[in-house]
């Protein structure tokens, strides 16, 4: 039994003293950090995806918003009623613009940096700035990304 005893003692100091465990021990703790950084990085392209479908969401919100405002103007100028009403909605319709174009301007913003996937911006909302250039050229010369984005667009006929 003794002689079991000493060659366990032996055997353990051996192999810790040896270059082997050390491998081991090396190659374990490369195993977990290099899993770590993958289920990271995969956790960090979900959350970016989880931003960009709440920015697009916003923007939507607002664009609608805008737009609804927008009928409301033109069924009121239609009807010719009443000006004092159509003063504060020629108000709330300015109002409202410019909440949109200042998202919409930001969001530009964070594709033209990749802070955003650029490719799925472009593709969702091309027509849309395509539109938003043509019915309020003069208005959107005030946003540089805005104006940014709409010449990339025009320049790049594959997105």
């Amino acid at each position: 039994m003794l002689e079991c005893i000493q060659f366990i003692k032996e055997f353990a100091k051996d192999l810790y003293n040896s270059e082997f465990l050390r491998i081991l021990v090396g190659c374990i703790a490369f195993y977990f950090t290099f899993s770590q950084l993958r289920y990271a990085k995969r956790n960090m392209l979900l959350n970016i995806a989880k931003n960009e479908i709440d920015i697009f969401n916003k923007l939507d919100e607002r664009q609608k918003l805008f737009i609804e405002c927008q009928i409301k103007f033109s069924n009121i100028k239609n009807n010719n009623n009443d000006d004092e009403e159509m003063k504060i909605l020629l108000n709330e319709e300015e109002r409202l613009k410019k909440y949109y174009f200042d998202l919409l301007d930001t969001v530009c913003f964070y594709a033209i940096n990749n802070n955003i996937t650029a490719k799925n911006f472009y593709s969702q909302y091309k027509n849309i700035l395509l539109a938003v250039n043509e019915l309020y050229g003069d208005t959107i010369k005030e946003y540089e990304n805005i104006c940014k984005v709409i010449k990339i667009i025009e320049n790049d006929k594959t997105i």
